[in-house]
């Protein structure tokens, strides 16, 4: 997704590049020197990047650290930090390369620690329907605010899994085995092993 912060110009290198796709984000505003990594009112990349860049009025540094946990079928699972001088906030990333050059090389999505439980809910529900026969179309599909999405679908002929880095774009989607779907998790619940470390 396709990320514009002209303040946040080096913030975009680290973190965005896309092959398409808006960017989302909700929630109340609160003071600049309010801390983002304890703020459960922070719904998206899209709200801590916008305070950050209230906060670069007077010129700050802005720091990144990335942690590289796994690698699924081409998408890149990370933890990262993103922080400046008084706030800082940490997120899960999927990086997928979609074959393009320099910015639009790549698509991002960020997931947030507050999203995983309903993530993981959402995935139980999914395999545990997997094996029951369907006389019509069937879907289910989970949606993080960052477009991520686990989707199951039976048209009557048997359960296909697919994942996707940006719902926007239909080359995103790959196709997902259950125990594909089993080894996303367990790279998430990797990096949020790896965010509470690093908060």
């Amino acid at each position: 997704m396709k990320k514009i912060f002209p303040i946040l110009a080096v913030a975009l290198l680290a973190l965005s590049t896309a092959c398409g796709g808006g960017l989302k984000g909700s929630g109340g505003e609160k003071s600049a020197n309010d801390s983002i990594a304890n703020d459960t009112a922070v719904d998206s990349l899209a709200l801590a990047l916008s305070r950050l860049d209230s906060i670069q009025s007077k010129g700050q540094l802005v720091h990144f650290d990335t942690w590289k946990i796994g690698n699924l079928k081409g998408i890149e699972i990370q933890a990262q930090k993103f922080s400046s001088e008084n706030d800082s906030i940490v997120f899960i990333t999927l990086r997928k390369d979609c074959g393009g050059e320099y910015y639009y090389s790549w698509e991002d999505a960020f997931i947030f620690q507050k999203e995983l439980p309903s993530l993981y809910e959402a995935v139980s529900t999914i395999k545990s329907n997997l094996n029951r026969a369907t006389d019509h179309n069937e879907k289910y599909a989970y949606t993080t605010k960052d477009n991520v999405v686990i989707f199951a679908e039976n048209p009557g002929k048997g359960w296909t899994l697919k994942l996707s880095v940006d719902a926007h774009k239909s080359n995103s989607h790959i196709s997902l085995t259950p125990e594909e779907l089993d080894n996303f998790v367990q790279l998430l619940q990797q990096a949020n092993k790896k965010l509470d470390e690093i908060k």
